[in-house]
């Protein structure tokens, strides 16, 4: 029992003895420390306070939200009201130098050419997304103001007109604007649009591309400097289209600059293009229509029922034709490019073609139709002639598509018909 009460005394002594050497080795003041550790968090705190100022100011940049409102009237320069088209707000932060679209901020003139949205702090410019308008000055804003006036201009125009060959005036004929033979393939129409359609009176225009009055806005996001995205090359040479009932297609080559205007003269029609569609039993395809495209002008393309086996196309113009057969939107038939030539000398004509068509099962075949030909695919050339005394004759080519529905085949004899013109 002494025993024990000895092993038990020396334990506790061991005991104190290693708290007392613990305490002894642990590291000097503890001041420093926190003198270290109160420094590591200014440091911290200054990177943290330091970054929401810069990420404030990257935001600024490209703030879209919207703050106060913005009124104002739209009018043009005979005070009219201006109803249509729309609005883009923008804003330029104050202290900053990029501009960017507000939220919420593509609003819609009122019949009264009235319209409001939302502000900035900053400056809110008006940007006018309109066809024929465009702003007479820079547009700038205020929130929270009494409504400003704001005024636009005209684009400016190109003006044309379309006349028969006696000068009567041809209403509603359809224009379109093409590229020249050697210009830009990047290239786009000087217009805002690529089609218009004459009036009453004969006349058509095309309103000129022009880029708004630069505004503080523009400036600061570089929408105003040459070179911008907005930027891209137009036409230097212009191909004017026109079509209208009862004459034949006409093309005509135009400069942008023409003082006196754009006048163009609609041709008479060549004799109609008439035929039959049947199978090689000679029977006739419902729902069937007959597609003609001219072959050096791809965008003209003109169509015809096929009523009763029948077809007649009219209004077609100068040059050759690829001519094919639909049926429920399923091409039943092809007839190659084909040429009429002269036969004698007395102003007639025969066509020689060879033609093909393309049936269902893949299967195709050629017959000779009139004329001598070397197997080669002809085109049907419509050509105004003129021989000895008989004068400028048109000549109309009439004649039988056979759409085989296992193997197809086309033909189309001759059948001359005259039109002075």
């Amino acid at each position: 029992m002494r025993r024990a009460a000895v092993v038990a005394a020396l334990l506790a002594l061991l005991a104190a003895l290693a708290v007392w050497l613990g305490r002894s080795e642990r590291p000097g003041p503890r001041p420093p420390a926190r003198k270290n550790k109160a420094a590591a968090t200014q440091v911290t705190a200054a990177v943290e306070g330091e970054a929401p100022v810069l990420g404030v100011a990257r935001r600024a940049d490209v703030d879209r939200s919207g703050e106060g409102v913005v009124r104002g009237r739209i009018v043009d320069r005979d005070g009219s009201p201006v109803s249509d088209g729309r609005i883009i707000l923008h804003c330029l932060p104050s202290g900053s130098d990029r501009s960017a679209p507000i939220d919420g901020g593509v609003v819609e003139p009122s019949p009264e050419g009235e319209f409001s949205g939302p502000g900035c702090r900053g400056i809110v410019c008006a940007e006018l997304r309109h066809p024929t308008l465009v702003p007479r000055d820079s547009w700038v804003l205020e929130p929270n103001r009494t409504p400003v006036t704001l005024v636009a201009q005209a684009l400016s125009r190109v003006v044309g007109s379309v006349s028969d060959g006696e000068g009567r005036a041809v209403a509603g004929a359809q224009i379109w604007v093409r590229r020249g033979a050697d210009d830009d393939p990047a290239a786009l129409p000087p217009f805002t649009s690529r089609n218009t359609v004459s009036d009453g009176e004969g006349f058509f225009s095309f309103a000129r591309v022009e880029k708004p009055p630069c505004d503080p806005c523009g400036e600061a996001s570089g929408r105003c400097e040459p070179g911008d995205a907005r930027d891209v090359p137009t036409y230097a040479s212009l191909m004017l289209i026109a079509r209208a009932p009862g004459f034949r297609p006409t093309e005509k080559e135009v400069s942008v600059d023409e003082e006196e205007g754009w006048q163009i003269v609609l041709a008479p029609p060549l004799s109609p293009l008439q035929g039959t569609v049947t199978d090689a039993e000679g029977r006739g395809y419902a729902r069937a229509r007959v597609l003609a495209r001219a072959h050096t002008r791809g965008y003209e393309v003109h169509q015809a029922r096929v009523e009763a086996g029948q077809f007649s196309l009219a209004e077609l113009g100068e040059g050759s034709y690829d001519l094919r057969v639909v049926q429920d939107g399923v091409e039943a038939g092809e007839l190659g490019r084909t040429r009429g030539r002269r036969d004698g000398g007395a102003g007639r004509g025969r066509a020689g073609a060879r033609s093909r068509g393309h049936g269902r099962g893949g299967a195709t075949r050629q017959r000779r139709a009139g004329g001598r030909g070397g197997g080669r695919r002809r085109a049907l050339r419509r050509r105004a002639h003129g021989c000895g005394g008989h004068g400028g004759r048109d000549r109309g080519v009439a004649g039988d598509v056979h759409a085989r529905r296992a193997g197809a085949r086309a033909a189309f004899p001759t059948r001359t018909s005259d039109n002075s013109g």
